[in-house]
């Protein structure tokens, strides 16, 4: 089977290809500006454990994000393609598994926290890969025009970079300046914080939802293309 050439895909296209990346940004943004001092200051954990934590999660990575990309290159493709499918599946339990990274359960030993911390954050991790690495797919099944997938390129980035900003902003927002003991510290405030997680993971699943319908699977990859594919994953 060969492949089929397509050209002139349109700004709406465009715009939901950059959404991809904007809804996987607005997540992955609270991981890396807030989730340290969530654990060290809202759980209370030692910054050795989290260390421990976060090596162990990349480890993981390191098997799980190849081991799904498989999956997906292996897989049956549906009406909806070979890869959109896996953003709108993954969109809400993405969100979801947001939320609950950052929640506090009352009463947990520091014991207990440390054990939740590492079952959801290796979680959100496996949730992340599952809806990421099949966008990443995404460009090559949209257009074969060489011009249209540097565009596409463009506009992920410009996606990428927006999707940023949600959590810079709730990042100078749940901090607050308190005294004890005569001194002024800078403390996290835990309502604000998930408050601000709950809006923008719902914002991330209603990105990927767009993504998913503002886009379309036009190319169907050859035998030999799709083994190319993997080779070079």
């Amino acid at each position: 089977m060969t492949e089929n050439k397509t050209y002139g895909i349109n700004l709406k296209e465009k715009i939901g290809y950059a959404f991809g990346d904007f809804g996987c940004t607005l997540s992955f943004s609270l991981v890396g500006s807030l989730l340290q001092k969530f654990y060290t200051d809202i759980l209370l954990l030692p910054a050795a454990s989290i260390t421990l934590l976060f090596l162990i999660a990349r480890l993981w990575d390191a098997v799980n994000d190849p081991l799904w990309g498989r999956i997906v290159d292996t897989i049956k493709p549906t009406k909806s393609g070979r890869y959109r499918k896996w953003m709108l599946i993954f969109a809400l339990p993405l969100g979801v598994s947001t939320v609950l990274m950052f929640m506090k359960i009352p009463g947990l030993t520091q014991k207990q926290y440390l054990i939740y911390a590492y079952i959801t954050y290796i979680l959100y991790g496996m949730l992340y890969t599952c809806a990421n690495i099949p966008y990443g797919s995404l460009a090559s099944v949209i257009t074969t025009d060489e011009k249209e997938r540097s565009v596409l390129s463009i506009f992920r980035s410009v996606g990428s970079g927006v999707g940023g900003l949600p959590a810079m902003v709730l990042a100078g927002l749940v901090f607050v300046t308190v005294t004890v003991n005569g001194e002024q510290i800078t403390q996290m405030d835990y309502n604000k914080l998930l408050l601000g997680v709950g809006v923008i993971s719902a914002l991330s699943a209603f990105i990927f939802y767009l993504s998913y319908k503002w886009t379309r699977e036009r190319v169907i990859p050859s035998a030999v293309t799709a083994k190319k594919q993997k080779m070079f994953s």
